[in-house]
């Protein structure tokens, strides 16, 4: 029922869009993605592509933090002589992330994670998400050679915020809230060696307890982010 001059105008401010919009963007070196989001009850949770490709931080209430303490180590800590970065030559350079070495023993044990637990509780955790984790070793390598505090922190921004399931559904003969219960009883010390301090961050193991706490009186509704 449309005109020929209505579908050549068409094809023509389709064709026009294509040739102008580039198929990709390339960020300079200085550039670096962050961004912050408030969960509540108006809110909807980050989808599993975005928690696949990104690393999440959760923050407590600035109410709740130890000012006193934040206070103590900036006085004590803090370098006034040291320079800010800003010239793009002083930042990392971007790479690929490492290769997946399945001799590797972090990729083992997030492989045998995944086949135990991650999968049947419907988290999922893949080669680039493992790949991720090997790339945030490395660079944390440089400040820290505390290989708990990395597997704490791996553990904190890519696969607790992935928890959200009904504990009660069955995977094959077993309840899903059983596999987390036997997660939280592996956590320490079969996966982690030792509790990091409140120093060095937030404690994965106290943020699993928590976890389960809420789900338990929540009728097993396991939701990281409530």
């Amino acid at each position: 029922k449309d005109s020929l001059i209505k579908y050549h105008s068409d094809l023509r401010r389709m064709i026009s869009g294509v040739i102008s919009i580039p198929s990709s963007i390339v960020f300079p070196q200085n550039v670096r993605i962050i961004g912050a989001i408030n969960i509540d009850e108006t809110t909807h949770y980050l989808s599993p592509k975005i928690l696949d490709r990104a690393h999440i931080v959760k923050f407590d209430s600035p109410l709740l933090f130890d000012w006193a303490q934040i206070e103590t180590e900036i006085n004590t800590e803090h370098d006034a002589n040291k320079a800010i970065k800003f010239e793009s030559h002083q930042f990392d350079d971007r790479q690929k992330y490492p290769r997946f070495d399945r001799k590797n023993d972090f990729c083992l044990k997030l492989t045998e994670l995944t086949k135990s637990f991650f999968t049947p509780m419907g988290v999922e955790v893949g080669l680039r998400t493992i790949r991720q984790g090997l790339n945030y070793q490395s660079k944390l390598s440089v400040f820290s050679d505390n290989d708990d505090l990395f597997m704490n922190n791996f553990l904190l921004q890519k696969v607790m915020p992935k928890l959200t399931f009904d504990g009660n559904k069955m995977f094959g003969d077993k309840e899903l809230k059983d596999l987390l219960l036997q997660l939280q009883a592996q956590l320490h010390p079969n996966i982690l060696n030792n509790r990091v301090s409140s120093a060095d961050g937030i404690d994965a193991v106290e943020e699993f307890e928590m976890l389960v706490s809420k789900a338990k009186i929540n009728d097993w509704i396991v939701n990281y982010w409530a």
